[in-house]
């Protein structure tokens, strides 16, 4: 298990002081973005006043767009029910630009897009599914959780199939995502320590989490290796916190006294780091169990983490189990 060197010399200050003395973002996915990027433009460049019959059904079809983009979308789900409406809609306000023949833009380029994009994001839901079974021995819920597996994979595939309309394709990535949700919730409980969570909106999950416990300076960390798919950095969420029994410490900035939490990518040698920032309602990690004696830490855990005052990471709606627990004594 690494640790990142800021965090050991920070558990390192933290021992020494003891010896003296957030809202889903609309949507849920980047899918959406070029798309809304392109009806903004039109809306502020090509409908003013008089306005024809055309131009009023067109503008109606912009602002039942942008208003449905706009409303909270917790998941998947939402962003596919969301697509199917604004490219009903579209396609009643703008006919001509479903045309081949007729079009004199890019808008059915980028409706398409959008389905391409929420294809993609359920074919990484799946790839999370895939990754935890294989940490899940051979039992009746493996088989179960495999059924879902399998399940998504045919939605999946139907989804993508050229002949599928839009409607359909939505319906069909709803059905995925929801088939893998379920097949998560029945494997994760059997790996050796998890975690879920949505990291700036989208579900990450991770399969190896692990705790370093002093009793003797009463500080804990927790360390959750994300899931990622191949080709891409490494991934890590990792939290500090001086307390150490069942409750709830707030998760500030990084600093000698405080709790706090990090996420970081990359390698050793070459991580990038976000730091948690003091924020309205703070940061907060509750543990709901805490057992280190018996090998298990469970609990909850949110916070905003920052790098260079301009990138942020939202950490929300975190549940985590650690199984590997290694504990520090005064000779450690």
């Amino acid at each position: 298990m690494r640790l990142h060197l800021s965090v050991m010399a920070g558990l390192v200050l933290v021992c020494v002081a003891w010896l003296t003395g957030l809202a889903f973002a609309a949507p849920s996915t980047p899918a959406f973005d070029a798309l809304t990027a392109d009806l903004q433009t039109r809306k502020a460049e090509n409908y003013m006043p008089p306005l024809t019959r055309v131009q009023r059904a067109e503008l109606r079809a912009i602002d039942q767009s942008l208003a449905r983009l706009a409303r909270p979308h917790a998941d998947l789900v939402a962003d596919a029910k969301s697509a199917a409406l604004v490219a009903k809609a579209l396609r009643t306000g703008f006919p001509r630009e479903f045309n081949t023949a007729t079009a004199t833009s890019d808008m059915a380029g980028l409706v398409a897009a959008v389905f391409r994009n929420l294809l993609g994001a359920a074919e990484s839901e799946y790839w999370r599914l895939e990754a935890a079974l294989a940490a899940v021995g051979d039992s009746t819920d493996r088989a179960a959780a495999t059924a879902k597996l399998n399940a998504a994979r045919r939605f999946l595939d139907t989804a993508a199939a050229p002949a599928t309309t839009p409607a359909r394709a939505a319906s069909l990535v709803q059905q995925a995502y929801r088939a893998v949700s379920q097949g998560l919730a029945i494997a994760l409980p059997h790996v050796d320590g998890f975690l879920t969570a949505k990291l700036n909106g989208r579900a990450v999950s991770a399969t190896e989490v692990n705790a370093i416990y002093s009793a003797q300076f009463g500080f804990v960390s927790i360390v959750a290796k994300l899931l990622t798919p191949a080709g891409q950095p490494d991934r890590t969420i990792h939290i500090v916190v001086r307390g150490a029994a069942v409750g709830r410490y707030e998760l500030g900035a990084f600093s000698l006294f405080s709790d706090y939490g990090f996420y970081y990518e990359g390698a050793v040698e070459d991580e990038v780091v976000w730091y948690s920032q003091l924020t309205e309602p703070p940061g907060a990690i509750e543990f709901t169990e805490f057992d280190p004696a018996n090998g298990r830490v469970a609990g909850t855990f949110s916070f905003v983490a920052m790098r260079n005052g301009n990138s942020t990471k939202k950490v929300t709606g975190a549940k985590f189990v650690a199984t590997k627990i290694t504990s520090q004594s005064s000779g450690s």
